[in-house]
């Protein structure tokens, strides 16, 4: 298995506890504390494991950022692809978002944007690492030309 599987499979796991804790979270907010809403039912488990695959589906999709030969914007995009692959299909599932629904549309506008936010941030920091990558290498050359003349 290749390290970016492995790391996958970790923080995917990670990610479904992640997920399961908030859903346990708003499942307890949401009864407003009151013990006789806190019955756990086939539908409550299901939302669980539902919360749960989202938060594995995030995170380990997230080792797609460790791929070195893949441009940021391949690598953004592979990741919104998987990230709301799984979220429309568990949404649908769940039945929480129609088509005919414009919050659905919301959603997805709200989705592209938080990744168009993320490339462009990552590409703002990429390319700032690439220019203080390309300064060190410039100050190695003036350095060597300096030893070899003096």
């Amino acid at each position: 298995m290749s390290r970016i599987m492995k790391k996958a499979l970790i923080l995917g796991i990670i990610g479904f506890w992640i997920g399961i804790l908030i859903g346990l979270t708003v499942w307890y907010l949401s009864s407003q504390g009151e013990p006789g809403e806190l019955t756990l039912s086939v539908h409550s488990v299901l939302e669980l494991l539902a919360g749960g695959l989202y938060g594995a589906i995030s995170m380990g999709s997230s080792a797609v950022y460790d791929v070195d030969r893949w441009s940021i914007l391949r690598v953004t995009f592979t990741h919104f692809i998987i990230s709301f692959s799984g979220f429309w299909v568990l949404a649908a599932i769940q039945g929480w978002l129609l088509i005919n629904n414009p919050f659905f549309w919301l959603g997805v506008m709200l989705f592209i944007w938080a990744y168009i936010t993320i490339w462009f941030v990552n590409f703002l920091i990429y390319s700032q690492k690439v220019k203080e990558i390309n300064n060190a290498l410039e100050d190695i050359k003036d350095l060597k030309n300096t030893d070899e003349n003096g």
